[in-house]
């Protein structure tokens, strides 16, 4: 006795196979799109990461070269003006090379006031500002450039002033700088026991 199958059943048993690799592949592609969209998509958020990091390095770097920057010009015009004040209290008259010193800090003084202008938070520019016109002005007196009374200096002695800034400088900057651990200084010394 011989079987006979339907001509339908091997069709059917046909479209079936085909239809499975169409739905496997089909699914695999799905699949393969997800995973790649989801690569895709952490490599997008790791690349602005990675770029966040870089802009804050680039930051924080403008920040530390204007602000040393500034630094700089502001010790050497307290530097020349403090020369100045000795010579008067001497009542000797002003040499060519103060004039011509104090003259030539007029460019890089206003260069490095308007970068930590411009990169500072209020706190550190506020400092700045007062110390910078503090010490304009008195080099504008020296020079007679300055036609009205130098601004009132604030309040508190300039070295102080000095080191707020600095202070202030450093906060914005992330630098800590630790006080000595009086432990610390007698490491390696035995004990009186």
């Amino acid at each position: 006795m011989s079987l006979l199958i339907p001509l339908w059943v091997p069709m059917a048993v046909a479209v079936l196979g085909v239809l499975g690799t169409l739905a496997a592949s089909i699914v695999t592609q799905v699949l393969t799109r997800r995973r790649d969209d989801r690569s895709w998509s952490l490599e997008r958020e790791e690349r602005a990461r990675q770029w966040q990091r870089e802009d804050a390095a680039r930051w924080l770097a403008d920040r530390r070269a204007a602000y040393t920057e500034l630094l700089v010009v502001l010790h050497e015009q307290d530097r020349v003006l403090e020369a100045v004040r000795r010579r008067r209290a001497q009542a000797l008259p002003l040499d060519g090379p103060v004039s011509a010193r104090l003259t030539a800090l007029s460019d890089p003084f206003d260069r490095a006031w308007h970068a930590v202008e411009l990169l500072a938070p209020g706190e550190v520019t506020r400092i700045a500002g007062e110390l910078t016109r503090e010490l304009r002005d008195e080099g504008d007196q020296v020079l007679g450039r300055l036609t009205g009374p130098p601004a009132e200096p604030a309040p508190g002695d300039r070295q102080e002033r000095f080191a707020a800034l600095g202070a202030a400088m450093r906060q914005d900057l992330g630098v800590h700088i630790r006080e000595p651990d009086p432990k610390a200084q007698h490491k390696g010394t035995k004990p009186d026991c």
